[in-house]
């Protein structure tokens, strides 16, 4: 006799067939050989995924739900379908299925960015500040430059700051603004400056302003003044004396003197008629 090692293999079954002979043996009762199943499952694995990302594909979100939780029971260590589960259940605005499957994708995989993303969404919106902001330094840190991510971090603080927490509300505001030198953005640039006054820092607030004129706010093509440098230069000129500064305070008020100056009207001339 052969050696085991050199025995012919038995010929494959296609996948096909082997589901018959899987159905025919389980009506019968027979006992099943082993490794019998797993072209049976692996088929299954096949057709769950086909039909969760055609259903996705045709926008039909219940269906593709359905698919991908009955494709779950065969490959449960599958982190995408987790992820898919959660962003299904977030397009159906259930947010706590959602999280419960953002969840389990990162268990799997907590690089995964796409759940890291959502998740950190999810406890946006429910107001979870502190537990949104862990997802967006995860997510940071692997891409400091990504767009998405960036705004992300905006509304992370702009949630901070309707709770007023402000210092958490500056922290992401900065990391926000300083993610691009040449970023341009004068209401944000003017709240940063107000944090930094409120928490009394009144040089860094100055910084921030000085960084509103740069910024061009107020210019114009004619070389005017339009009036709201006036409100910067004011405030200013306030936390320039608060500092202690007299000298640049008073080249401040100077400075602002001169612009309320071309904004005043040249009065009007009328000449009369020559009869």
């Amino acid at each position: 006799m052969a050696p085991f090692s050199q025995e012919l293999e038995p010929p494959a079954i296609p996948v096909r067939f082997s589901f018959v002979l899987w159905a025919a043996g389980l009506l019968s009762g027979a006992p099943f050989p082993a490794g019998a199943a797993e072209p049976v499952v692996e088929d299954s694995v096949k057709k769950y995924r086909f039909l969760a990302k055609d259903a996705r594909e045709k926008n039909d979100t219940r269906q593709a739900l359905h698919y991908y939780t009955e494709y779950l029971t065969y490959r449960p260590d599958d982190a995408r379908a987790h992820f898919w589960i959660g962003e299904l259940n977030y397009d159906l605005q259930d947010l706590r299925a959602a999280r419960r499957a953002f969840g389990q994708a990162l268990a799997l995989d907590s690089l995964h960015l796409n759940s890291n993303f959502r998740l950190a969404e999810v406890f946006r919106l429910e107001g979870q500040a502190d537990s949104s902001a862990a997802y967006v330094d995860r997510l940071l840190r692997l891409k400091p430059d990504d767009p998405s991510y960036l705004e992300l971090q905006r509304k992370l603080a702009e949630l901070y700051y309707t709770q007023q927490n402000n210092p958490l509300a500056l922290r992401h505001y900065l990391r926000f603004a300083e993610s691009d030198s040449s970023r341009q953005d004068p209401p944000l640039i003017e709240l940063i400056a107000e944090l930094y006054e409120g928490q009394g820092e009144p040089a860094l607030a100055l910084a921030w302003r000085e960084r509103l004129l740069r910024a061009g706010v107020g210019a114009d093509s004619a070389g005017g003044a339009p009036a709201d440098r006036v409100p910067i230069l004011e405030k200013m000129a306030e936390l320039q004396a608060k500092a202690g500064d007299t000298r640049s305070a008073l080249a401040t008020l100077a400075q602002l003197a001169r612009e309320q100056a071309l904004l005043r009207p040249l009065p009007a001339y009328h000449l009369d008629a020559v009869h």
